[in-house]
């Protein structure tokens, strides 16, 4: 899973793309959710509660907004460096 949809979350997703690796795409932009980024749909981050096994690369760049990431992946009992990696 990717996590944000700005100029680094686009570039992971190239990447991914080019290895042709498949991924899901989420953000908690309303403005971004819905929209189609090379091909791919975003998704609400709420998704990842449909998902069982993943990890996350986090590409979301401000600080506050790290810390709300953290805390959902905490409540979710979700490990950092295990479950979620923070690419910023």
């Amino acid at each position: 899973v990717v996590w944000g949809a700005g100029r680094k979350g686009k570039k992971v997703a190239q990447l991914l793309i080019e290895k042709n690796t498949s991924f899901e795409w989420v953000c908690d932009n309303p403005k971004k959710i819905g929209k189609d980024i090379y091909n791919k749909i975003l998704k609400p981050f709420e998704f990842l509660t449909a998902l069982k096994n993943y990890q996350c690369i986090v590409t979301v760049a401000n600080r506050e907004a790290q810390l709300e990431i953290e805390q959902y992946f905490q409540t979710h009992k979700k490990a950092p460096m295990n479950d979620y990696f923070f690419f910023c």
